[in-house]
């Protein structure tokens, strides 16, 4: 059975998204920008995300996380990745302002027949505009712990 998770949309879905909402007409290029490009260090502190840790269930169960977003932007999208114990992408998921608050809680769902139990990780990539430029970068990665049930 493959691995499920709500609020999927693949990543050529994720990519549809992101651009029909961050890509929405602005100034012109020729305008200029007024606006410093970030480093990589800053794009790493704009966005957060948490996962908590426990019991890896039996059978295909939800798994909360919880994410924050503080980019300089009213337009932005967060798109995150679950990375399982063994290196294995387990599922994505897109964050976007104008559908999403900027902190909240989503969840994965994830089947122990698909994974082992041990420490996933949460990596996230944040784009935003501040017209007429685009930025993207990833955030810091986040981790959390799913141990096996004892009975």
């Amino acid at each position: 059975m493959p691995v499920r998770w709500t609020n999927t949309y693949g990543a050529v879905g994720v990519i549809a998204l992101l651009g029909s909402v961050i890509s929405l007409p602005g100034p012109s290029a020729e305008h200029g920008s007024s606006w410093a490009s970030p480093s990589a260090a800053q794009i790493r502190k704009m966005a957060s995300t948490h996962g908590t840790s426990g019991r890896l269930r039996h059978g295909c169960k939800s798994y909360r996380y919880s994410y924050k977003v503080s980019a300089p932007s009213d337009e932005w999208g967060l798109e995150t990745f679950l990375i399982g114990p063994k290196g294995g992408r387990l599922g994505s998921d897109a964050i976007l302002s104008g559908g999403d608050p900027r902190s909240g809680t989503k969840t994965w769902k994830i089947c122990r027949t698909n994974t082992t139990p041990g420490r996933f990780t949460i990596k996230g990539r944040l784009t935003y505009n501040r017209y007429p430029e685009q930025y993207t970068g990833w955030i810091r990665p986040s981790h959390f712990t799913l141990t096996k049930k004892h009975h």
